[in-house]
């Protein structure tokens, strides 16, 4: 509870010196920086809805001139009287006793040890992000640890609910760590498993629908993220295309997600494109460009279409740690045994795009920039970052339909991993096969 008090002084205090020292404008990182906190939490107390202290004005641009912007901001001359006085407030309630605080105040540190919790058991993450956030669980358990001791020496009315929560926090955090533990033993069986599991499936499960039927295993797989709140032609129209076509459908209604399940949707689905069979499947971002919303999912959208690789494992809920390339080894291995059956016309391509893309990452994975066949074959000066950008290429079309029409969307998703098109609800967009025409 005294750290939770300090960040807020220091954090008001950083504010007060970066209005003397910048009065034109600084940004949450210099903030962060300033008050020796970290970005997130930084960027946190700038929030609109968190305080008052500050406006946004002109964004920064990024010193190599690509990217979006800094926010930039500036103290208000109400904000600047607000810090004062809260600091001075804020510097004696440190020293008072726990509860001449607020309950809100008290409880704060347990509560958002418990939702680091929640986050750890059921986000999608990167291994190196699971662990990480592991660690900071257990460093607020034991800093939870010290506050529940001062608030029983006090004799606090708080101390009995505080020690109830914390232990319930700390065998939560046990059991996380365990299941962390036991994936991690598990290299030898979960080869097997990897063949048990549908991803595309668990994907669609977790976080959307299917319309009328399930795909198959490997069968292409229209990914549909409804952007559109309300009346939506454009989604309404490519579900009834693409049932005509005979292609299973996945929806998801990122429209009412909130951004952390969103964010968690994406990840998943970026690394599931590099190592299943969602590499031969179409994904589509239904928008609306004139609103804000429509704005920021395109801006989403476009990040979650940038190549990542790299990255030996995933922490999936309900699924714990996989190993990508065992993933994407398993599928590689039952395309080629379907590939030497018979196969519907209709499906050779999508054979043939799955195999092409996942074989092309399976390759980055094994290259460096230190073997000399590759540097012969590609030229001195390629990385392994042309090596992820071509196998990125193979991968199904990524498309944003934006009922209206935005230049500035347009021109961020310029040069992307993602074909813009504005105005268009006819299906000239698709050939006979039902593939993109664009």
């Amino acid at each position: 509870m005294a750290r939770d008090t300090d960040a807020g002084v220091k954090l008001r205090g950083a504010l007060l010196r970066l209005d003397a020292l910048k009065p034109e404008g600084f940004t949450s990182q210099e903030l962060a920086t300033l008050a020796s906190v970290t970005s997130e939490t930084a960027r946190d107390f700038l929030k609109a809805d968190r305080a008052s202290y500050t406006r946004t004005v002109q964004p920064k641009p990024s010193e190599k001139g690509r990217g979006r912007p800094s926010n930039l901001y500036v103290v208000t001359d109400e904000g600047r009287e607000s810090l004062v006085e809260e600091i001075v407030q804020l510097r004696r309630q440190f020293a008072e006793s726990p509860d001449e605080l607020s309950a809100d105040d008290c409880f704060r540190p347990i509560v958002e040890l418990e939702e680091t919790i929640t986050d750890l058991e059921a986000s999608v993450m990167r291994v190196a992000d699971f662990e990480d956030l592991l660690i900071e669980a257990k460093e607020s358990l034991k800093s939870c640890w010290r506050d529940m001791k001062a608030l029983e020496a006090r004799q606090s009315v708080y101390a009995v609910e505080f020690a109830l929560r914390l232990g319930a926090a700390e065998n939560r955090t046990e059991t996380v760590t365990g299941r962390a533990g036991r994936t991690a033993h598990r290299k030898v069986a979960q080869q097997a498993d990897v063949e048990q599991i549908d991803f595309v499936n668990w994907i669609v499960g977790k976080f959307g629908g299917w319309f009328d039927k399930q795909s198959g295993q490997f069968a292409p797989v229209l990914m549909l993220f409804d952007g559109i709140q309300g009346h939506d032609p454009i989604s309404s129209q490519l579900v009834e295309f693409y049932q005509r076509n005979a292609v299973s459908i996945a929806a998801f209604d990122v429209a009412r997600m909130e951004h952390e399940e969103r964010s968690e949707l994406y990840k998943a689905i970026a690394q599931l494109r590099e190592v299943t069979p969602l590499a031969g499947s179409k994904l589509v971002l239904t928008m609306d460009g004139k609103t804000d919303l429509g704005q920021q999912l395109a801006e989403e959208f476009e990040a979650l279409m940038r190549p990542t690789g790299g990255h030996d494992e995933i922490y999936l809920p309900d699924l714990g740690l996989m190993d990508l390339k065992r993933i994407r080894q398993s599928y590689l291995s039952r395309l080629a045994v379907a590939q030497q059956g018979e196969i519907e016309p209709n499906m050779k391509h999508f054979f043939s795009v799955c195999a092409s893309a996942l074989s092309a990452f399976d390759a980055v994975e094994e290259t460096s920039d230190t073997i000399a066949d590759m540097a012969s074959l590609l030229g001195d000066d390629t990385r392994r970052e042309k090596l992820l950008t071509a196998a990125h290429n193979l991968l199904g079309d990524v498309v944003c339909l934006d009922s209206n029409f935005n230049q500035s969307i347009k021109d961020h998703l310029d040069g992307a991993h993602v074909t813009y098109v504005a105005n268009r609800l006819d299906f000239e967009l698709f050939d006979s096969s039902g593939d993109l025409a664009v």
